[in-house]
């Protein structure tokens, strides 16, 4: 009867090991389970927090692309009321300079600006002279009638690209060689052509 109660309570024993060892199992298991839940959730809330990021960036970039869109169609309507306008105040500029200044430019090898009523006493007369341009440098192919110092004239166009004053300078240059022709024949005495070309420049604000 007494080997029978100790195989009995060491069966009990036995059953309680395993039942705490059971427990233990399960315990892992379930704080493994709720880690692992925790994970999930933590997961899915930064997977909806970089969504909402993602569609508020995809929300911002529609609204840059409307306002470069808008900002662009804006542009474009300046610009081509800019090109209108300057069309027609350079379609002007040309007819007055060629009304009072008697000025026209012709197309061909190079560039070839043409003066007329540079000499008052011979206003039918022309001058002009030719600009090539070749590589972004500018250089003087033809002058008649010829001029002095016109290398260091070029030199200065092709550091500052301003054509407008070069035309300017080389149309007062014709005026005093004009002039300077005149005088001579007129007076007979020849005049100094440096001093006429600086006076004509000093009178024309170069």
């Amino acid at each position: 009867m007494a080997e029978k109660l100790n195989a009995l309570k060491d069966q009990l024993r036995g059953l309680e090991a395993g039942l705490a060892e059971a427990l233990s199992t399960q315990l892992k298991k379930e704080s493994e389970c709720k880690l692992t839940s925790e994970s999930i959730s933590n997961a899915t809330a930064t997977n909806e927090q970089l969504r909402g990021l993602l569609l508020d960036q995809r929300a911002r970039r529609d609204d840059f692309a409307n306002v470069i869109s808008h900002q662009l169609q804006a542009i474009e309507a300046l610009e081509a009321n800019v090109d209108v306008m300057g069309k027609k105040n350079l379609d002007e500029a040309i007819m007055w300079y060629n009304k009072f200044l008697g000025f026209r430019v012709v197309a061909g090898e190079g560039v070839k600006f043409v003066f007329s009523k540079v000499d008052m006493q011979s206003p039918d007369d022309e001058y002009s002279f030719c600009i090539k341009v070749n590589k972004d440098e500018y250089s003087l192919i033809q002058c008649t009638p010829l001029l002095k110092d016109t290398e260091e004239l070029v030199k200065d166009l092709n550091c500052t690209n301003d054509l407008f004053k070069f035309v300017r300078i080389m149309r007062a240059r014709f005026q005093a060689a004009a002039i300077k022709v005149f005088c001579s024949k007129d007076v007979g005495t020849p005049l100094h052509f440096a001093d006429l070309v600086h006076k004509f420049v000093e009178l024309q604000g170069f």
